[in-house]
Protein backbone atom coordinates (compact mmCIF):
# COMPACT_ATOMS: atom_id res chain seq x y z
CA UNK A 1 0.00 0.00 0.00
CA UNK A 2 1.26 3.28 -0.94
CA UNK A 3 2.07 6.35 1.61
CA UNK A 4 -1.23 8.40 0.65
CA UNK A 5 -3.48 5.26 1.30
CA UNK A 6 -1.96 4.33 4.86
CA UNK A 7 -2.69 8.26 5.50
CA UNK A 8 -5.96 8.17 4.17
CA UNK A 9 -6.56 4.74 5.96
CA UNK A 10 -5.32 6.59 9.15
CA UNK A 11 -7.25 9.61 8.09
CA UNK A 12 -10.52 7.40 8.08
CA UNK A 13 -10.20 5.76 11.77
CA UNK A 14 -9.06 9.14 13.10
CA UNK A 15 -12.92 10.16 12.23
CA UNK A 16 -14.22 6.74 12.82
CA UNK A 17 -12.88 7.32 16.53
CA UNK A 18 -14.03 10.84 16.60
CA UNK A 19 -17.28 10.13 15.91
CA UNK A 20 -17.85 7.04 18.14
CA UNK A 21 -16.70 9.61 21.06
CA UNK A 22 -19.19 12.32 20.31
CA UNK A 23 -21.60 9.52 20.38
CA UNK A 24 -20.61 8.10 23.89
CA UNK A 25 -20.29 11.58 25.23
CA UNK A 26 -23.64 12.41 23.33
CA UNK A 27 -25.48 9.47 25.59
CA UNK A 28 -23.78 10.03 28.69
CA UNK A 29 -24.52 13.64 29.16
CA UNK A 30 -28.39 12.81 28.04
CA UNK A 31 -27.94 10.13 31.00
CA UNK A 32 -26.62 12.39 33.02
CA UNK A 33 -28.70 14.54 32.53
CA UNK A 34 -32.19 12.32 32.86
CA UNK A 35 -30.43 11.19 36.56
CA UNK A 36 -30.05 14.87 37.17
CA UNK A 37 -33.95 15.77 36.69
CA UNK A 38 -34.90 12.76 38.55
CA UNK A 39 -33.20 13.78 41.23
CA UNK A 40 -34.11 17.47 41.36
CA UNK A 41 -38.37 16.00 40.69
CA UNK A 42 -38.17 13.72 43.81
CA UNK A 43 -36.25 16.70 46.47
CA UNK A 44 -38.99 18.70 44.86
CA UNK A 45 -41.92 16.15 45.82
CA UNK A 46 -39.94 16.08 49.38
CA UNK A 47 -40.35 19.61 49.63
CA UNK A 48 -44.33 19.87 48.80
CA UNK A 49 -46.35 20.82 51.69
CA UNK A 50 -49.04 17.93 51.93
CA UNK A 51 -52.41 18.72 52.68
CA UNK A 52 -54.36 17.86 55.99
CA UNK A 53 -58.46 16.87 55.71
CA UNK A 54 -61.11 19.33 57.03
CA UNK A 55 -62.47 18.13 60.15
CA UNK A 56 -66.00 19.30 59.55
CA UNK A 57 -68.07 18.23 56.87
CA UNK A 58 -67.56 18.73 53.59
CA UNK A 59 -70.66 19.67 51.55
CA UNK A 60 -70.42 19.99 47.86
CA UNK A 61 -71.53 23.61 46.75
CA UNK A 62 -75.26 23.61 45.17
CA UNK A 63 -74.57 24.82 42.04
CA UNK A 64 -72.29 21.32 40.97
CA UNK A 65 -73.56 18.40 40.58
CA UNK A 66 -73.12 15.61 42.97
CA UNK A 67 -70.96 12.96 41.50
CA UNK A 68 -70.37 9.34 43.81
CA UNK A 69 -66.96 9.81 45.81
CA UNK A 70 -65.04 7.60 43.61
CA UNK A 71 -66.48 9.79 40.43
CA UNK A 72 -63.30 10.63 38.72
CA UNK A 73 -64.63 13.56 37.76
CA UNK A 74 -63.89 14.19 41.13
CA UNK A 75 -60.36 15.68 42.76
CA UNK A 76 -57.99 16.32 45.40
CA UNK A 77 -55.49 18.38 46.20
CA UNK A 78 -52.39 16.11 47.83
CA UNK A 79 -49.32 18.34 47.84
CA UNK A 80 -48.61 21.97 47.24
CA UNK A 81 -45.18 23.83 46.69
CA UNK A 82 -45.46 27.85 47.01
CA UNK A 83 -41.87 28.20 45.61
CA UNK A 84 -43.24 27.43 42.03
CA UNK A 85 -46.51 27.84 42.27
CA UNK A 86 -47.87 24.16 41.40
CA UNK A 87 -50.42 22.01 42.90
CA UNK A 88 -50.23 18.08 42.80
CA UNK A 89 -53.43 16.21 42.68
CA UNK A 90 -54.48 12.83 44.21
CA UNK A 91 -53.92 10.98 40.63
CA UNK A 92 -50.39 13.00 40.59
CA UNK A 93 -50.48 15.37 38.09
CA UNK A 94 -48.95 18.41 38.43
CA UNK A 95 -50.02 21.91 37.71
CA UNK A 96 -48.78 25.10 37.76
CA UNK A 97 -51.42 27.85 39.43
CA UNK A 98 -52.04 31.68 38.64
CA UNK A 99 -49.62 33.06 41.09
CA UNK A 100 -52.02 35.23 42.49
CA UNK A 101 -54.65 32.26 42.67
CA UNK A 102 -51.91 30.28 44.45
CA UNK A 103 -52.95 31.64 48.53
CA UNK A 104 -56.62 30.72 47.95
CA UNK A 105 -54.91 26.75 48.50
CA UNK A 106 -53.58 27.16 51.79
CA UNK A 107 -57.74 26.92 53.43
CA UNK A 108 -57.80 23.81 50.79
CA UNK A 109 -58.04 20.21 52.51
CA UNK A 110 -57.48 17.13 51.12
CA UNK A 111 -60.85 16.17 51.43
CA UNK A 112 -62.13 19.27 49.77
CA UNK A 113 -63.65 18.27 46.16
CA UNK A 114 -62.28 20.05 43.53
CA UNK A 115 -63.98 20.43 40.26
CA UNK A 116 -62.28 20.64 36.80
CA UNK A 117 -63.25 23.01 33.75
CA UNK A 118 -61.99 24.21 30.97
CA UNK A 119 -60.72 27.99 30.89
CA UNK A 120 -62.09 30.59 28.50
CA UNK A 121 -59.28 31.18 26.52
CA UNK A 122 -60.45 34.75 25.56
CA UNK A 123 -60.64 35.73 29.22
CA UNK A 124 -58.01 33.99 31.01
CA UNK A 125 -54.27 32.87 30.41
CA UNK A 126 -54.56 29.44 31.95
CA UNK A 127 -56.13 26.43 30.10
CA UNK A 128 -58.01 25.39 33.23
CA UNK A 129 -59.72 25.90 36.50
CA UNK A 130 -60.10 24.13 39.34
CA UNK A 131 -62.96 24.79 41.74
CA UNK A 132 -63.03 23.96 45.75
CA UNK A 133 -66.90 23.25 46.20
CA UNK A 134 -66.30 23.51 49.92
CA UNK A 135 -65.18 26.99 49.88
CA UNK A 136 -66.39 28.20 45.96
CA UNK A 137 -62.97 29.69 45.72
CA UNK A 138 -61.29 29.05 41.88
CA UNK A 139 -58.26 28.66 40.77
CA UNK A 140 -56.65 29.14 37.67
CA UNK A 141 -54.03 26.91 36.39
CA UNK A 142 -52.43 24.79 33.43
CA UNK A 143 -51.24 20.95 33.34
CA UNK A 144 -47.39 20.90 33.47
CA UNK A 145 -46.81 17.00 33.80
CA UNK A 146 -49.80 14.24 34.23
CA UNK A 147 -50.64 11.77 36.27
CA UNK A 148 -48.37 8.57 37.61
CA UNK A 149 -48.45 6.12 34.76
CA UNK A 150 -50.80 3.26 35.53
CA UNK A 151 -51.16 4.77 39.43
CA UNK A 152 -53.36 3.57 41.95
CA UNK A 153 -55.44 7.09 41.53
CA UNK A 154 -54.85 7.47 37.51
CA UNK A 155 -57.50 6.71 35.01
CA UNK A 156 -56.36 5.21 31.19
CA UNK A 157 -58.16 3.97 28.23
CA UNK A 158 -58.25 -0.21 27.83
CA UNK A 159 -60.53 -0.16 24.63
CA UNK A 160 -61.60 2.05 22.24
CA UNK A 161 -64.46 1.48 19.68
CA UNK A 162 -64.28 4.24 17.10
CA UNK A 163 -67.33 3.59 15.43
CA UNK A 164 -69.88 4.97 18.14
CA UNK A 165 -67.22 7.15 19.09
CA UNK A 166 -67.27 5.39 22.56
CA UNK A 167 -63.66 4.65 25.31
CA UNK A 168 -63.82 2.13 27.72
CA UNK A 169 -61.28 2.71 31.09
CA UNK A 170 -59.81 0.57 33.44
CA UNK A 171 -62.29 1.21 36.18
CA UNK A 172 -65.25 -0.43 33.81
CA UNK A 173 -66.65 2.76 33.09
CA UNK A 174 -66.98 3.81 29.61
CA UNK A 175 -67.28 7.65 28.23
CA UNK A 176 -69.20 8.63 24.81
CA UNK A 177 -66.92 11.17 23.44
CA UNK A 178 -69.37 13.86 21.75
CA UNK A 179 -69.68 14.06 17.83
CA UNK A 180 -68.14 17.26 17.54
CA UNK A 181 -64.43 15.41 19.09
CA UNK A 182 -65.00 11.67 17.80
CA UNK A 183 -62.52 12.81 14.51
CA UNK A 184 -59.44 13.18 17.51
CA UNK A 185 -60.60 9.20 18.43
CA UNK A 186 -58.26 8.29 15.23
CA UNK A 187 -55.03 9.17 17.16
CA UNK A 188 -56.02 8.18 20.62
CA UNK A 189 -54.80 4.91 21.93
CA UNK A 190 -55.13 1.62 24.01
CA UNK A 191 -53.19 2.81 27.53
CA UNK A 192 -53.59 6.49 27.02
CA UNK A 193 -53.72 8.12 30.42
CA UNK A 194 -57.27 10.58 30.75
CA UNK A 195 -57.90 13.54 33.64
CA UNK A 196 -61.64 14.06 33.53
CA UNK A 197 -62.94 17.46 34.36
CA UNK A 198 -66.97 18.28 34.14
CA UNK A 199 -68.11 20.14 30.89
CA UNK A 200 -69.89 23.93 31.14
CA UNK A 201 -72.21 22.66 28.23
CA UNK A 202 -75.44 20.93 29.04
CA UNK A 203 -75.30 18.07 26.23
CA UNK A 204 -72.25 16.39 27.92
CA UNK A 205 -71.37 16.17 31.39
CA UNK A 206 -67.66 15.90 31.32
CA UNK A 207 -64.57 16.47 29.03
CA UNK A 208 -61.22 14.46 28.87
CA UNK A 209 -57.74 15.37 28.73
CA UNK A 210 -55.74 13.02 26.83
CA UNK A 211 -52.21 13.75 28.47
CA UNK A 212 -50.24 11.34 26.04
CA UNK A 213 -51.83 13.31 22.65
CA UNK A 214 -52.24 17.08 24.53
CA UNK A 215 -55.62 17.06 23.56
CA UNK A 216 -59.68 17.54 25.06
CA UNK A 217 -62.70 16.20 24.43
CA UNK A 218 -66.60 16.43 25.74
CA UNK A 219 -68.00 13.55 26.37
CA UNK A 220 -70.91 11.93 28.74
CA UNK A 221 -70.54 8.99 31.39
CA UNK A 222 -72.27 5.75 29.99
CA UNK A 223 -75.04 4.29 31.76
Amino acid sequence: MSIQGINTADSAKTEIHQNISRVVQFSVAQQLSDVLETIIRQAASKARTATAPRVEMVLQAAHFPAHPLNDPRNHFLATYLLLDNTIELEDGSLWRVNSWDMPKILNWANNDILSLTVNDPFIFGEEYKLTNTYTDEVIHLDLIDGPLLFGPASHWIVAIDRMIGRIYLENGSYWDISVFDRNKLSNWAVNDTIIFGDSKNWWNDSFLINVNMNQTAQASKGL
